[in-house]
């Protein structure tokens, strides 16, 4: 039954062309596990933030938005929730790095299609 639900979850995933030299562990799970999920659920990822947005000031930048518990742990769990039993075991043995790296990653993909310009960002 897992290795149905396993290869389910990776043919819905889109094929990234990402260069796969010599990396880190991290590294390589960042490229094949992490990019092509938030990209098949960018559009869950966006409206979760828009809806967000419009609950506190529109203006409110991103950062701030983001250190809501819930609202961040919601965004990961539309990441890990579509993690094989295999990836969520390395996931859960890396867990704080990788949810540095994912929330990085869900900041700078909300900064660049919502607008959204944290205090950080150099123009």
């Amino acid at each position: 039954m897992n290795d149905q639900r396993d290869y389910a979850l990776k043919a819905i995933r889109p094929v990234l062309p990402l260069d796969g030299g010599a990396a880190g562990e991290e590294e390589v799970f960042k490229n094949e596990v992490l990019r092509p999920i938030l990209k098949l659920q960018n559009d869950v990822i966006v409206a979760i933030a828009e809806k967000c947005r419009d609950h506190y000031d529109p203006d409110l930048d991103l950062r701030a938005v983001l250190r809501d518990r819930a609202l961040r742990d919601q965004l990961l769990g539309v990441v890990v929730g579509l993690f094989t039993l295999e990836e969520l075991a390395f996931y859960l043995s890396h867990q704080r790095a990788l949810d540095r790296r994912i929330m990085g990653m869900l900041m700078q993909r909300l900064e660049d299609q919502l607008g959204y310009v944290s205090p950080d960002t150099v123009v």
